[in-house]
């Protein structure tokens, strides 16, 4: 999924934020979507046909977070330059990179490489009635439904 997430100032200088552009991609891998031409589909979506809009926008595009994987940082730190004819963010200043994400991929994926792997993590951590669920949001040794004394 790409989000657009903007904040803009009016003229009084009050902050707005707004989702600008959204698009939602099933069962694509790493590095599956071009983060530039997405972003140049969505600002361009957004400026309709104003063509001064839409380089306003690709100009005051000053920080990006992206999945904190190669295959993303590299692209978005290239908007900067990229493609040399009219980059899509000139003016970039950051990227950032959302380590999380990352560590979520690390934690999931590796088991998906083996299916008695993936069936077996499945059935005893994640899965929806795997032991380590049961434990979990068990009243007696959950920490929802335990009572202190």
């Amino acid at each position: 999924m790409v989000i657009i997430r903007a904040q803009a100032a009016t003229a009084d200088l009050e902050v707005r934020s707004f989702i600008l552009g959204l698009r939602q991609y099933d069962n694509v891998g790493p590095g599956a979507i071009d983060i530039p031409e997405v972003i140049v589909e969505l600002l361009d979506a957004y400026a309709g046909e104003d063509a001064q809009l839409q380089q306003h926008m690709r100009n005051i595009i000053e920080a990006v977070c992206v999945d904190a994987a190669g295959v993303e940082t590299k692209p978005a730190r290239l908007m900067q330059t990229f493609p040399p004819s009219r980059p899509v963010a000139p003016n970039l200043k950051v990227v950032i990179r959302d380590r999380p994400h990352a560590s979520r991929r690390l934690m999931t994926q590796p088991w998906q490489v083996d299916a008695k792997i993936s069936d077996l993590t499945h059935e005893l951590i994640s899965g929806r009635h795997a032991i380590v669920q049961r434990i979990q949001h068990s009243l007696l040794f959950g920490g929802g439904g335990m009572r202190r004394r």
